[in-house]
């Protein structure tokens, strides 16, 4: 399986949990930036582009992550704790 689409599916695992834990959040905008990112993915595996490539979109991003709305800051979170359950998977395969 293309190492994309299971990160894509552990993102998924982490906003559904953060749906059920956490009633701060608004799941209508975690859903809209799980759907934009599941885009971006698919985009991604269809042209090729490697998932450890760097943008600078994403480091601004970064940088302004305490400017965010919680949800956004709760979703990136999800997908860093996704990809970092896709390394404990690999490395122990």
């Amino acid at each position: 399986m293309n190492e994309k689409i299971k990160l894509l599916e552990l993102l998924r695992h982490e906003i559904d949990n953060l749906k059920i834990n956490d009633s701060s959040l608004d799941p209508e905008i975690l859903e809209l930036m799980y759907t934009a990112t599941s885009k971006d993915i698919y985009k991604d595996v269809l042209w090729g582009i490697r998932m450890d490539e760097g943008h600078e979109e994403m480091d601004s991003v970064l940088e302004s992550l305490q400017e965010l709305p919680q949800e956004a800051q709760a979703f990136m979170a999800a997908g860093l704790r996704a990809y970092r359950n896709m390394e404990i998977v690999r490395l122990a395969n």
